[in-house]
C-alpha cells in the first residue's frame, strides 16, 4: 500500500509540472489548464518564481508529508531552485541522521 501512494504521490507531482509548464505563456497558470477562470493580467513571465507542493496525508495512521519545490520561469522554461534537496524517504532520512 505504501508503494503505491508514494507512486501515486510522485505520479501527482510530475503533472502538476508539466501542468504549469504548459500553461507557461498563456496567460492562465494552473486555474486555467483545470476550467478556472483564467486572465492575461495574471500570466507567467520571465524571473516570475512558484512553488508546487503537494502533500499525502493518512489519516488513519497520523502522518502526512508535503514536498515543495520551487521554480522560476527562464527564458528557456523553469528551474528547479531546490532540485538539490533531498526528496526520497532514503535520502531524508540520510539527512536527517546527520
Amino acid at each position: 500500500m505504501d508503494i503505491l501512494l508514494g507512486t501515486l504521490f510522485i505520479i501527482i507531482c510530475v503533472l502538476l509540472i508539466v501542468v504549469v509548464l504548459l500553461q507557461k505563456g498563456r496567460g492562465g497558470g494552473l486555474g486555467a489548464a483545470f476550467g478556472g477562470a483564467a486572465s492575461s493580467a495574471f500570466g507567467t513571465k520571465v524571473g516570475d518564481v512558484f512553488t508546487i507542493e503537494p502533500g499525502l496525508y493518512l489519516n488513519d495512521e497520523g502522518i502526512g508529508v508535503r514536498i515543495e519545490d520551487d521554480y522560476v520561469i527562464t527564458e528557456d522554461g523553469c528551474e528547479c531552485l531546490s532540485e538539490a534537496l533531498p526528496k526520497s524517504p532514503e535520502a531524508i532520512e540520510e539527512m536527517m541522521a546527520g
